[in-house]
């Protein structure tokens, strides 16, 4: 090993800075580097290189090496700038650094976009929006994105949409009815893995309208309470049923539906733990939307 290196690029007898400094070969995660002595050594043996690699001002790469000519650098980024600089060295020390820059092959994002969510609905329309996946994980520019509406969650797309947007107008379905959506991103390179189905319900003019000023009345470690009020519309028959679900995270913890209700409570808890609830009100036709909410139990 070299002792840490020390620029002296002011000194006579240290070596000018090197020549040709190339990038030889690109991928999306390596490079490969080679450059030319400088025709100055110094008066002395060249005995060593001094390469740094770059992201904006974060230094990745500092090493020397012994005599060479060429350097491969792995595990960068994808479509990611860094700069690279080169310096010779004899025994007395370093001369000036040779300066360029390159910027890393795209890939397939590694990351689906996220927070799909409906703006608008009716009873055969679904307005559907999301955001791109997370920066990190675009891995290039996202030239596209590929939507899929189903039936089931992951199930058969029955209407797919390419567009270079990030919303879709769903035509063409059924009324109270719950779809799944999902969403691919590509890059000019390929596209990556769909995001989670979210599910949305259509309006029906026959079920009812979700409930609302739904409330965490009291919490606990343990245990909690929830109340609501009924919806508005009622969907034109009696409100007879509720159908309350319990997550946390993505776990399932309850399925139930009730009678005629505004409160309940939900026992076994885990301290210190946030949960998704939600509230849909049903006659017997069939469940609306739901209203949701989450809290966290109390710690112990």
């Amino acid at each position: 090993m070299w002792d840490h290196p020390q620029k002296n690029k002011h000194n006579a007898f240290v070596p000018d800075k090197p020549t040709n400094l190339t990038v030889t070969s690109i991928t999306s995660r390596k490079v490969a580097i080679s450059w030319l002595d400088p025709k100055n050594l110094g008066g002395y043996r060249l005995s060593r290189f001094w390469i740094t690699l770059k992201e904006e001002s974060a230094l990745i790469l500092n090493i020397t090496t012994g005599k060479m000519n060429e350097y491969e650098i792995n595990n960068l980024i994808p479509y990611t700038t860094y700069g690279i600089s080169v310096a010779a060295g004899n025994y007395l020390g370093f001369g000036e650094e040779t300066v360029t820059s390159f910027i890393t092959s795209e890939e397939a994002p590694s990351g689906p976009p996220s927070h799909i969510k409906t703006t608008s609905r009716s009873a055969s329309l679904l307005s559907v929006i999301w955001d791109p996946p997370e920066k990190a994980k675009q891995n290039g520019v996202i030239v596209s994105y590929t939507a899929c509406v189903s039936h089931s969650e992951n199930g058969l797309c029955f209407q797919t949409f390419i567009t270079r947007g990030r919303e879709w107008l769903v035509g063409n379905l059924n009324s109270s009815t719950k779809y799944y959506v999902r969403v691919l991103a590509s890059t000019k390179v390929g596209h990556g893995n769909y995001s989670e189905s979210k599910g949305f319900f259509t309006n029906g003019t026959f079920v009812p309208d979700k409930p609302t000023n739904l409330t965490i009345t009291s919490i606990t470690s343990r245990k909690v309470a929830i109340s609501w009020l009924d919806p508005k519309n009622l969907g034109g028959y009696r409100l007879s049923r509720f159908w309350i679900k319990l997550k946390e995270e993505s776990a399932l913890i309850l399925n139930i539906t009730t009678g005629k209700m505004n409160e309940y409570e939900i026992n076994n808890l885990i301290p210190y733990t946030t949960y998704g609830i939600s509230v849909a009100a049903g006659n017997y036709l069939g469940f609306g939307e739901e209203t949701v909410t989450s809290f966290i139990t109390s710690e112990e």
